[in-house]
């Protein structure tokens, strides 16, 4: 599930946005995007709306992720 103002990063093989995940080494480790809605993707890649990356945001409303500290 990614909630809506996810922070995305896009996998390099396929093109396809993720859960931005810094450590990864398959593209998700960089900022691609912001979710603008949530989407159910656990047993499919679905379609989303983003909002890119080098848009200007409220810092507090994004949303992370587990893997970020």
């Amino acid at each position: 599930v990614i909630p809506m103002f996810r922070v995305l990063g896009r996998i390099t093989a396929s093109g396809l946005l993720t859960n931005y995940t810094p450590g990864a080494t398959n593209g998700s480790e960089i900022a691609a995007a912001v979710a603008i809605e949530g989407v159910d993707a656990t047993s499919a890649a679905r379609p989303i709306n983003t909002i890119d990356w080098t848009a200007t945001f409220a810092l507090q409303r994004l949303s992370w992720g587990s893997a970020v500290t």
